[in-house]
């Protein structure tokens, strides 16, 4: 948990160390202390001994009133994301069944789950970036290779497998 929270860190702050600059940027963008919050809380619930887990179903209605209805995010604890998390703005929603690689940055009103008729995972690589109201879709299994951009207000319903690509538009489209 500890090495996530400081490559989270390492991301929001350029790799700077100074702590005035650390509390400055916690307070200019909510999505550090919304990645801190969520590191705990996965960490109790899913990473931890059964004792542990138990304090995080406590802890989890403080954990959900404060990061959907103070900091306007809805990310389940249950949702895996590698470290080095980038959360930019607000109004993001990620649903269960999401597994998330490392370096993942993702902007404002962002959408990224399951339609209401199936059930399917979506497992995103490394290095992928995601831009504003773009919404990511699955109504079956969805893969995002690494290092793809998926532009601002993009659509995408289908598996993008090629690496290091670009991809916008409804639905998306090189």
């Amino acid at each position: 948990m500890i090495k996530k929270i400081n490559a989270d860190f390492y991301r929001y702050t350029n790799g700077s160390k100074n702590p005035v600059k650390v509390l400055l940027q916690m307070f200019h963008n909510p999505g550090m202390l919304f990645s801190v919050l969520y590191r705990i809380e996965r960490h109790f619930l899913y990473e931890s001994i059964s004792s542990m887990k138990i304090f995080g179903w406590i802890l989890y209605p403080l954990y959900f009133f404060f990061t959907y209805y103070v900091l306007s995010y809805h990310i389940e604890p249950a949702v895996n994301m590698g470290k080095g998390l980038f959360i930019h703005n607000m109004d993001i929603v990620i649903t269960d069944d999401v597994k998330i690689g490392k370096n993942f940055s993702i902007m404002g009103q962002t959408t990224i789950g399951t339609n209401f008729d199936t059930k399917g995972k979506i497992i995103i690589g490394d290095n992928v970036s995601v831009g504003a109201g773009a919404k990511i879709i699955a109504s079956r299994d969805l893969r995002i290779a690494d290092s793809v951009t998926i532009g601002a207000n993009a659509v995408v319903v289908k598996s993008i497998l090629k690496k290091n690509s670009v991809w916008g538009g409804f639905p998306v489209s090189l």
